[in-house]
């Protein structure tokens, strides 16, 4: 579940609870005025999340603040501690936490504020995964089977060994990150499935925001085939 915004402490009046208390302008913190916000990639959804949130509340871009392409993640998380200037970003689990414990605040969780968010997943052209069905299917497959072992709580503590690992994390942020991730909605979802009702709400995001359909989103069955993951579903172990 991604942080909506990450902002500086000394952007804030009080000091708000973790997880969506207050957004951007909305009485607990300050409007951080002609400062740049980090995103991913100037097509990425951060964008489209940002911007529409910041529409909402009164601000101008490009006169109230700036948004500038900064990586992934990791590298917004360190262009915020190197440059004042860079009041606020999304952030996802586990650098979201690394965040808040360095004393940066949480304005909000993506589904606290805009409701269900399909915010990752696998894509293809319709025309390879009709040539290569099988082998969709059986990696599709696996990936359900894989999920499955991420949620079974018997593996809780290899999987919080693999997050403190793999993402050189201290034991109690790898052990938040379990609990935020793999045991509340928003995190990993049961047997890999897709969101229909948050992949509607992409589409509707982009074309409120960047314009893309003329303004008027397509139906989520334009990009969507589920027949490959019910297979895979039939298939998994």
């Amino acid at each position: 579940m991604r942080d909506v915004n990450i902002l500086r402490p000394e952007l804030a009046r009080h000091r708000l609870r973790h997880r969506a208390q207050s957004e951007l302008g909305a009485g607990k913190c300050r409007k951080p005025r002609s400062t740049t916000q980090a995103c991913g990639g100037s097509g990425e959804e951060d964008v489209a999340l940002a911007t529409g949130k910041h529409q909402t509340r009164g601000l101008a871009a490009g006169k109230d603040y700036e948004i500038k392409p900064f990586g992934a993640t990791p590298q917004r998380l360190i262009a915020m501690r190197e440059q004042r200037d860079f009041a606020g970003s999304m952030l996802g689990p586990p650098v979201s936490l690394v965040a808040k414990k360095e004393g940066f605040l949480s304005l909000g969780s993506v589904q606290q504020l805009i409701g269900p968010y399909q915010a990752a997943g696998f894509f293809t052209q319709r025309a390879w995964a009709k040539d290569h069905r099988d082998l969709l299917i059986a990696f599709l497959s696996a990936s359900i089977e894989a999920q499955r072992w991420l949620l079974n709580p018997v593996n809780k503590q290899q999987v919080m060994d693999l997050l403190a690992s793999q993402y050189h994390l201290a034991p109690d942020i790898a052990a938040e990150d379990y609990e935020i991730s793999i045991t509340r909605s928003g995190g990993f979802a049961k047997d890999a499935q897709f969101d229909p009702h948050g992949f509607e709400n992409v589409l509707k995001l982009r074309a409120e925001v960047e314009g893309q359909w003329g303004g008027h989103p397509p139906s989520p069955d334009k990009y969507y085939d589920p027949s490959y993951y019910q297979a895979a579903l039939r298939k998994a172990k």
